[in-house]
């Protein structure tokens, strides 16, 4: 049996995080769950891979639950964080943070389940280097993270797009949530509701709201976030020319 998930609530509001608390009980996951009041008190005591999920309110007291995952990232912990909030102002943001869900309260059974499942993913792939996918059959496909170039995922359909050019399709109920937070980050993107790019395989972002990839293939970019998510490729693009310097 596996150890108990490791859960951390950050969260004003006491309602809220009890109903949250139970919410998680009711799924029969075995959790210890620390509550925080604020943020600052949640950083006061927070340390790297202390938690296995990490929750947070988006509207604190003091400081945003963005805020407060900025400073978890910025400490090279990618713990999985999911933004609990009352308005979907902050969602392209919160995926800045490589957020596994944002969900607007009040929190739903399928959502805690959700971000439940994709957190004893993350947990079983620990440090391996390649992306593991379960197909229909429940048979288990490795691929090396740096063989993929972009991840399509449209009707439980995933097309991993290789750097050969050769492509892996697979049946399988993994949702592209799940599979984005089973990725390193921030090599990999998440630029549309159904793709996921590795930013060392982008030549360039085409007028027609993609990114064209080293071998000319094309990965749908979200419209209306279209600028924001230029920038996150041209701030990876400097991160990584600073670093190799």
């Amino acid at each position: 049996m596996s150890e108990p998930l490791n859960i951390a609530i950050c969260e004003n509001l006491k309602a809220d995080s009890d109903f949250l608390a139970r919410k998680i009980k009711e799924t029969g996951v075995a959790a210890k769950i620390r509550f925080f009041e604020n943020g600052e008190a949640f950083l006061e005591s927070y340390h790297k891979g202390q938690y296995h999920l990490i929750y947070l309110d988006v509207y604190m007291s003091d400081i945003t639950g963005v805020a407060v995952a900025a400073a978890i990232r910025e400490r090279g912990d990618e713990t999985p964080v999911a933004f609990i909030t009352m308005s979907e102002d902050h969602a392209l943001e919160a995926n800045k943070y490589r957020s596994i869900l944002y969900v607007v309260k009040p929190v739903t059974a399928e959502a805690v389940a959700h971000t439940l499942n994709i957190t004893e993913a993350v947990r079983q792939q620990g440090k391996k280097d390649v992306l593991s996918v379960t197909d229909s059959e429940r048979k288990k496909i490795d691929i090396p993270f740096a063989d993929i170039t972009f991840i399509e995922v449209l009707n439980h359909r995933c097309t991993v797009h290789l750097s050969d050019g050769g492509v892996v399709k697979v049946r399988t109920a993994t949702t592209i949530d799940e599979l984005d937070a089973l990725l390193p980050r921030p090599r990999f993107f998440r630029s549309h509701r159904s793709f996921i790019v590795n930013f060392d395989y982008v030549e360039d972002t085409g007028a027609d709201f993609t990114f064209i990839m080293a071998n000319g293939d094309k990965a749908f970019i979200r419209i209306k976030d279209f600028e924001e998510i230029k920038k996150a490729y041209e701030d990876y693009l400097f991160a990584e020319a600073r670093r190799e310097y």
